[in-house]
């Protein structure tokens, strides 16, 4: 199939049009960005989503149209995960004029999965003004949102996070204690008493990723 083809199908509303997103891959990039381009107005919800979510690599061909179609597929796209989508391919994209419009949405959007999503963004993006929101987010009910909050917090490096991540070396979840270790290898050595104690934890993988960001620290001291 070639550009020409596979746009014919998505302009005329192919029933098998879902075909085309798999097939537009073998595509030179230049012309998969632009039929991205088209499938982001497409009716069917599954094929905004994937036009969406491939933007996350195929968006440097044009950064500056790329962040006018995710923008406003965060802001007024009626499906939940084609917003998450965006918010994922903006972070991927490290587009950090983004960023007050994922806080924005943030705080006006409860929907778990789009605040996961969110959280993750802001830490990739790596603006310093992120701190308080993910704060925010790591006092979240949902603990997959805070798993999310523990990482992202550990992508900005910030040290002020220290404090707020330190209560969680005892938290009954060993998947946030997991989150928790691998995390605290992207600060200095001022964590290495905490990973010291999540060395002895009794769940083997917490166990593991301890020990690799204590080795971390290390390399980065020495």
């Amino acid at each position: 199939m070639n550009f020409e083809s596979l746009q014919a199908q998505l302009s005329n509303k192919h029933p098998d049009r879902m075909k085309v997103m798999s097939q537009s891959r073998a595509l030179p990039l230049t012309d998969r960005f632009n039929l991205m381009c088209l499938a982001v107005k497409d009716e069917n919800p599954r094929i905004r989503y994937d036009a969406v979510s491939q933007l996350g690599t195929l968006g440097t061909v044009d950064p500056s149209l790329t962040e006018q179609i995710l923008t406003t597929a965060l802001k007024e796209d009626p499906e939940i995960d084609v917003k998450a989508a965006a918010a994922d391919s903006l972070g991927a994209l490290q587009i950090q004029t983004a960023f007050p419009l994922l806080v924005e949405t943030y705080h006006n959007n409860p929907d778990w999965l789009l605040r996961l999503s969110i959280v993750a963004a802001l830490g990739i993006l790596g603006v310093k003004d992120a701190f308080e929101v993910l704060a925010e987010a790591l006092q979240s009910d949902n603990d997959l949102i805070k798993i999310s909050a523990i990482r992202a917090l550990g992508d900005l490096a910030d040290d002020r996070a220290i404090p707020l991540l330190t209560p969680l070396k005892n938290h009954p979840d060993w998947q946030i204690r997991h989150a928790l270790a691998q995390t605290l290898g992207n600060f200095g050595n001022q964590v290495e008493s905490i990973l010291q104690e999540l060395s002895q934890d009794p769940t083997p993988q917490v166990i593991e990723s301890a020990h690799n960001s204590l080795n971390n620290i290390a390399t980065k001291v020495s």
